[in-house]
């Protein structure tokens, strides 16, 4: 009697499911604003994307799964992740695809598991299991990717493909022949090998000709078919205009919402300013006032700045600070160190150009003389008083 899938433990069951995968492409038509992440792909000429789908082939087991895991689809941008931390190619089919086929039985398992237990939390279903069944179910809904026959798989497709890498590279490049034709330039020629039809194929042929199926067939397929590659590429332009100006409409519409919101933003702030100028004294015209505690702030820095730079200079007094630095008189020096009074934005400037005389700094620009505060934030305060 076969075993349910609840039944076996994952490396059994997942040898026993027997995995197809088959690739196919898909053109998507996404024109919903929903997502920033549409408008970012605003740019693309196509929306071109790969999905993979796995089937089963074991009917037994396949009958047996849940109705949802009997065929999964997964998209490349649901894999790319997956592929990267088993340290593949996401650029490889081949790797998508075992990765696709990976994801997949260990779905199946897991969706078996919990139809079979009604859906139940990890905890309990994990109670009506075996230990080692248990054991599984809990690696493979936490950090599924370690399980060891994942890890097998995974090692084994490794060195399948690097294999095939080996084998390719070891066979002769054949001779590449292009197209003289001057209608298609760039293209390379490849030459079919035909093969005689046998008899029976011929009379076979010959009785299918005889009724309007067969005709019908061939005129369909004649009707469907290109007549030359250039109906192709205005056919995937036309497809890329539709897909162009879908975005276009959308875009048009998000632009008209966010000139609505602007513009509803726009009537509260000046029924704001309205409101504030009812309610706070107009101010005065021209110069704006200058703030006493800005001052204030200002003076303790620059006396701080001064002290600091005497200090790191070994300066004992304005005089000879003078003497050290010929920017700037030792009455300025002087009443800086005093709270006295404020530098403007270029004297500071000027003297962070200024050249050490004396000294362990001898040589050296200010600005190289390390001080307390530093010298581009005293500069920025200086800037806002």
């Amino acid at each position: 009697m076969t075993k349910k899938p609840y039944e076996m433990n994952f490396a059994e069951f997942a040898e026993a499911i027997s995995p197809g995968h088959s690739c196919w492409l898909t053109k998507s038509m996404e024109n919903s604003t929903e997502s920033a992440g549409w408008l970012t792909r605003v740019w693309k000429s196509t929306d071109v994307r790969k999905s993979y789908g796995i089937s089963w082939g074991n009917a037994v087991l396949r009958n047996a799964l849940p109705l949802k895991s009997r065929l999964f689809q997964f998209d490349d941008l649901q894999l790319f992740p997956v592929i990267e931390r088993f340290g593949l190619d996401i650029k490889s089919d081949e790797d998508a695809k075992k990765t696709a086929e990976l994801l997949a039985i260990r779905n199946a398992w897991i969706a078996s598991i919990q139809s079979r237990y009604g859906q139940s939390s990890e905890v309990a279903a994990c109670f009506e299991l075996s230990l080692s069944a248990a054991a599984e179910y809990v690696l493979l809904t936490s950090n599924w990717m370690q399980h060891p026959w994942i890890q097998w798989q995974v090692r084994q497709h490794i060195e399948e493909e690097n294999l095939k890498k080996i084998e390719q590279e070891s066979k002769p490049a054949l001779p590449v022949e292009m197209s003289s034709n001057p209608l298609w330039p760039g293209t390379q020629v490849i030459h079919a090998k035909t093969h005689e039809p046998s008899a029976q194929y011929l009379a076979r042929h010959d009785e299918e000709m005889k009724g309007i199926p067969y005709w019908l067939n061939k005129f369909k397929s004649t009707d469907g078919n290109w007549t030359s590659v250039f109906d192709i590429y205005v056919y995937d332009a036309e497809y890329d205009i539709h897909i162009a100006n879908l975005k276009i409409a959308e875009l048009k519409k998000y632009i008209a919402k966010q000139e609505a919101l602007i513009k509803e933003s726009n009537k509260i702030i000046i029924k704001n300013k309205k409101l504030e100028a009812a309610v706070i004294p107009q101010r005065c015209r021209g110069k704006p006032k200058k703030s006493t505690e800005r001052r204030e702030v200002v003076l303790n820095f620059i006396s701080q700045w001064v002290q600091s730079l005497m200090d790191t200079l070994e300066v004992t007094s304005c005089a000879k600070m003078e003497t050290y630095i010929y920017e700037c008189e030792q009455r300025n020096w002087r009443r800086w160190l005093n709270r006295e009074a404020i530098m403007t934005p270029d004297t500071l400037t000027d003297l962070l150009s200024a050249e050490i005389r004396q000294g362990s700094y001898k040589g050296k620009p200010l600005r190289n003389v390390p001080t307390t505060p530093e010298h581009n934030d005293l500069l920025s305060l200086i800037i806002l008083i």
